[in-house]
C-alpha cells in the first residue's frame, strides 16, 4: 500500500502487527514505548495518506468514519492532501450514508 497509495501511517495497529513505522494503537499507554502515536481518535493530521483497518464491530467502524469525515471537512484541500484507504469486511443488508 505504501508504494501504490503513498501510505505512511496505519491508524489501527499494534507493535506486533504494524507494517508502517508510524502507527496508532488501541493501548497507547503501553504501546507508546514501541513507537505508537496514541489513539487514532486523538490523531489529527492535516495531510498525508493513511490506512485504516478498524476492529470489525459496528461501533468502532462508525466512530472511525465520523472521525475521518471530521478530519476531511476541516482540511484545507487547496493546501493539503489528506487521503484514507479503509479496509472493512463486507456487510450484507447494510446501508451507509456518506
Amino acid at each position: 500500500m505504501s508504494r501504490n497509495f503513498g501510505i505512511s501511517h496505519e491508524c489501527f495497529a499494534s507493535p506486533l502487527n504494524r507494517v508502517s513505522p508510524s502507527y496508532n494503537s488501541i493501548f497507547p499507554d503501553v504501546d507508546r514505548f514501541f513507537g505508537s502515536l496514541g489513539s487514532f481518535f486523538d490523531f489529527l493530521p492535516l495531510e498525508g495518506s493513511f490506512e485504516a483497518n478498524p476492529p470489525f464491530d459496528g461501533e468502532s467502524t462508525s466512530i472511525m468514519f465520523e472521525h475521518i469525515f471530521g478530519l476531511l471537512q476541516r482540511t484545507d484541500t487547496e493546501k493539503n492532501a489528506l487521503r484514507y484507504v479503509i479496509a472493512c469486511p463486507a456487510v450484507h443488508n447494510c446501508i451507509m450514508i456518506i
